[in-house]
């Protein structure tokens, strides 16, 4: 969330100003069948509307998204609202329930402190009683903001116990997968348990004996492909498809690696980006982790290719830029969060001279010159 502020922030004013507050109406639900069903969308859209005409305020837009979760912002038609905030077309953000608009207590005091405050825009949750323009609005939106997360968090736990139930009496829970179909469990009439299917468990018989045979999962692909045999959740077979059948139905044979060498992917990447740096060819660093003994996951030796992806978080980056920072400490496992404040720590300031924030950092990682090369801010 960008935290470009105005010179002098202007105080929120009350909703006595003589001129018509512009309200922007947000609405959510958080699964697909709701949003393809439109009915909690439209039953929102109708209530925030009438309260809106009951008070003359103007509707400056309607920012619907369906199927989207409450747990974080990442959502388009938010991010549009946000911008429209900061361009300072929208006086009131005006939604039913504040969970509509955030389940986090992080993100709701991140949305109160840097735009709500920043943008003199108030929030209004007509049946939680929330209006940030009077007295105590703020107090109970951070209240209620505490419930939310609790709850969420309880529904969470509740999910897991259920799952775990149904795992524990033998019963599945998931997707199907191929080669396999329900029935009902023999004991339990709420649950289902995996049998084998008799039109797709030939072909996974099929399979095991292709791959017996000799056949990889790109050749397996082409045969199921060829047969016309469909996958459950795609259109054909792909390798990595082909790959996780395998291995799902315990029919993959792990390759022999070497005994002597080991899989330790952060001092691999550590010995060789030091390498890099001192200007060691990629040829040079791979002979390198040979001698000490280190491999790939998937494979017995570092080549030259296999090198170039393992530092793909910075051989082509400057970890003097902001992003070239980001990106290499991404590679070293820190989070995202870890990540903001190490590059405030650096010296690194966000777009418009900002705090760093998860999303602009996740932003600043995806962000290409024409050539394909990440260079970084230069700020």
């Amino acid at each position: 969330m960008s935290t470009r502020k105005p010179s002098n922030p202007p105080q929120r004013h009350t909703f006595a100003t003589p001129r018509s507050i512009r309200a922007a109406l947000y609405l959510r639900v958080s699964t697909d069948k709701q949003a393809s069903e439109g009915l909690s969308l439209s039953a929102q859209e109708a209530e925030l509307t009438a309260y809106c005409h009951s008070r003359g305020w103007a509707i400056e837009g309607i920012y619907s998204d369906g199927g989207f979760s409450g747990k974080n912002t990442d959502r388009p038609m938010f991010n549009v609202l946000m911008e429209r905030i900061r361009e300072g077309r929208i006086d009131a953000i005006v939604c039913t329930k504040l969970d509509r608009l955030t389940r986090s207590i992080r993100d709701l005091c991140e949305l109160n402190e840097d735009i709500l405050r920043q943008y003199n825009c108030n929030l209004v949750c007509t049946r939680d009683g929330i209006n940030t323009c009077e007295v105590g609005g703020t107090l109970i939106l951070h209240l209620l903001a505490i419930l939310a997360q609790i709850e969420r968090e309880n529904i969470s736990n509740r999910v897991a116990a259920a799952i775990s139930h149904i795992h524990n009496n033998g019963g599945h829970y998931g997707k199907v997968p191929f080669g396999k179909t329900t029935a009902p469990h023999p004991t339990q009439p709420n649950m289902k348990i995996l049998v084998r299917c008799p039109i797709e468990g030939p072909w996974l018989d099929k399979v095991k004996e292709w791959y017996s045979e000799g056949l990889q999962a790109t050749a397996i692909a082409n045969k199921l492909n060829e047969n016309g045999v469909k996958p459950r959740y795609a259109d054909k077979w792909s390798m990595s498809m082909t790959h996780s059948l395998l291995r799902v139905n315990g029919i993959l044979i792990k390759a022999d690696h070497d005994a002597t060498f080991r899989y330790d992917r952060k001092e691999a990447y550590n010995t060789a980006l030091e390498a890099r740096q001192a200007g060691s060819t990629l040829k040079a660093i791979a002979s390198l982790l040979t001698e000490k003994n280190l491999r790939p996951r998937n494979a017995g030796r570092y080549t030259v290719s296999s090198v170039q992806d393992l530092l793909r978080g910075s051989i082509v980056y400057n970890i003097s830029t902001a992003q070239g920072l980001a990106l290499h400490l991404k590679e070293l496992g820190h989070s995202l969060r870890q990540i903001c404040d190490d590059l405030l720590k650096a010296g690194h300031t966000a777009p418009r001279g900002g705090r760093w924030y998860p999303k602009t950092v996740a932003d600043l990682m995806k962000r290409e010159t024409t050539e394909g090369v990440h260079l970084g801010s230069k700020r």
